[in-house]
């Protein structure tokens, strides 16, 4: 439909209905998508606007037998499950709805399912039902091609995206981003910088550990983990309560004491437990 055209309508239904058309009376009579509307004016509040009318406040929400209808509408015009675009554009409606109702865009077809089986539309939607089932059966099939422990293994989560396995034996992928990071890391690698935890808690400092000073040799250090060696200043940590600071960076350059910069450690996959300086 061209600029004019749209407006010729959204006119003549105006005076049928005696007030401002919304979106969904307007497509009862005339066949429209959002994407034609917005091509000519941007949304269809501004198309209204373009008339000298407003947007109807408080109009009731779309029923869900409407939207089924909609949805099974552009199925069956596809030949299968329509994505987010292929909806907008076969279908009279936006995505908000549908997403109001099921959350995700991945749960209504189980959404869709459900309703016509209950409301027994399996006649009149036969193919578009099998469609929906056929889809619904290959993502569980999908979903069990993961390998699990003899005890379960972990809880998967269908809704969330599946990665294969890591290139590298890497108990961490990207570098720290905060403080649990960094003792996330430093445990990773402590026994190639020498140190043995014997201790972590939750009051200052962090950790007691066991360091080696020489291969016969290993004494007592205390250990505070901080994202930014700075950051231990601005805790207002005592100077004589620590011994080592372990950080990602070390931006405190007249810092009293010995730093250790996990940054500028190199890494070795290959070594035991991760790393080496």
């Amino acid at each position: 439909m061209t600029r004019n055209e749209i407006l010729a309508a959204i006119r003549e239904r105006a005076q049928q209905l005696r007030h401002a058309p919304s979106f969904r009376e307007l497509n009862e009579k005339v066949k429209l998508t959002e994407g034609n509307v917005r091509k000519y004016f941007g949304g269809y509040a501004q198309a209204l606007e373009a008339c000298g009318m407003k947007r109807v406040k408080g109009k009731e929400p779309v029923g869900f037998e409407v939207l089924f209808t909609d949805w099974a509408r552009a199925v069956r015009k596809l030949g299968k499950l329509p994505t987010v675009m292929e909806y907008q554009k076969n279908s009279g409606y936006s995505v908000r709805p549908l997403l109001s109702r099921c959350h995700t865009w991945g749960r209504v077809p189980a959404a869709m399912l459900a309703y016509a089986e209950n409301e027994r539309l399996g006649d009149e939607w036969a193919d578009v039902l099998g469609i929906i089932r056929k889809s619904l059966a290959r993502k569980s099939e999908e979903a069990k091609e993961i390998v699990y422990g003899p005890s379960g293994g972990p809880k998967f989560f269908p809704e969330r995206p599946v990665y294969g396995p890591p290139m590298m034996q890497m108990a961490l992928t990207h570098g720290p981003v905060n403080e649990m990071g960094v003792v996330y890391l430093f445990g990773m690698i402590a026994w190639q910088l020498g140190f043995v935890v014997t201790r972590m808690q939750t009051e200052f400092p962090d950790c007691e550990a066991m360091r080696r000073i020489t291969e016969q040799k290993w004494q007592k250090v205390r250990i505070e983990f901080e994202y930014g060696s700075r950051n231990y200043q601005r805790h207002l940590h005592p100077l004589d309560g620590c011994d080592v600071i372990v950080c990602w960076i070390h931006n405190w350059p007249e810092c009293p004491l010995e730093v250790v910069e996990l940054s500028k450690v190199k890494f070795c996959v290959n070594c035991d437990g991760g790393g080496k300086q």
